[in-house]
């Protein structure tokens, strides 16, 4: 016994098998073709479009209207990681200026924001607000990051090492006149030396996260560093085995900041462009 069909053709112009015959298909395009240049057609499209965009996954193309209002926020975070650079250069020029006597190539930073320098509370003041930029382009870059997790990695490297940072100088601020072995200085090189590891990582990580300029920026920069930090060293060990006193510390700290900043504005950069290629179009 042959088996039933589960359906039933339903005749169609005649059709009793249920099916269009060529004419009645092309009488159909040609009624789509003609609605379709009509006004109504295109209104009609534009409301499914907007429909389309405001139930879209914020992943996708444009955001979802729920999220208008923190996506708006993304550019002025991005932007700053600049403007945290040219508040580190200002800290550094306008705190150095107050500490009288103060070696900007042979003195650490640390000695502005030391306790009792005339240069603290400007200094503490800046650190902090730098620190405060610095997470507020961390969030801006994790908000951005979409599917690349070695960017919400930096993220997380930059918010923990200004945390870092900004406790050490908050709490266990560096004292000049104390021994290295200190309680207060070991906390001090305890708290800032991860922050320090934070930054290469970051930029490590920055290299791997874009494939144009900003790969080779990023290893230019790991390289300076590592090239900066040897010729300190060894120019330390010249300068006093040639009968001066001091070190070059004060150049080898201001290398390895004014090359991470630089390195950082560059990322917010990379970032702002990437961002609007393909999320703010």
């Amino acid at each position: 016994m042959a088996s039933r069909p589960f359906y039933r053709p339903v005749p169609i112009d005649g059709n009793p098998d249920g099916t269009v015959g060529h004419a009645d298909a092309h009488r159909s395009a040609l009624s789509l073709r003609r609605w379709w240049r009509k006004p109504e057609a295109m209104a009609t499209l534009g409301r499914i479009e907007k429909r389309a965009d405001a139930n879209a996954p914020a992943h996708e193309g444009r955001p979802a209207s729920a999220s208008k209002s923190l996506r708006a926020l993304e550019r002025p975070l991005l932007l700053c990681a600049v403007l945290a650079a040219v508040v580190t250069a200002a800290n550094d020029l306008i705190a150095g200026s107050l500490r009288p006597g103060y070696n900007f190539a042979s003195q650490s930073i640390s000695v502005l924001s030391a306790p009792g320098a005339p240069s603290r509370p400007i200094a503490l003041g800046f650190d902090l607000v730098v620190d405060v930029l610095v997470i507020a382009f961390a969030v801006g870059l994790w908000l951005t990051a979409d599917e690349k997790r070695s960017l919400r990695a930096i993220a997380g490297l930059l918010v923990t090492s200004a945390l870092l940072q900004s406790s050490a100088v908050v709490f266990f601020p560096f004292r000049p006149g104390e021994p290295t072995s200190s309680l207060a200085n070991t906390l001090n090189v305890a708290m800032m030396a991860p922050s320090i590891v934070g930054w290469f990582l970051s930029i490590a990580l920055g290299g791997l996260a874009f494939r144009n300029w900003f790969r080779w920026f990023s290893l230019s920069i790991l390289v300076a560093l590592f090239v900066e930090d040897f010729l300190a060293t060894a120019g330390a060990y010249l300068f006093v085995a040639g009968g001066h006193p001091g070190s070059l510390v004060g150049i080898q700290e201001r290398a390895n900041v004014y090359s991470f900043y630089a390195w950082l504005g560059a990322l917010a950069l990379a970032q702002l462009k990437a961002a609007l290629n393909h999320r703010w179009h």
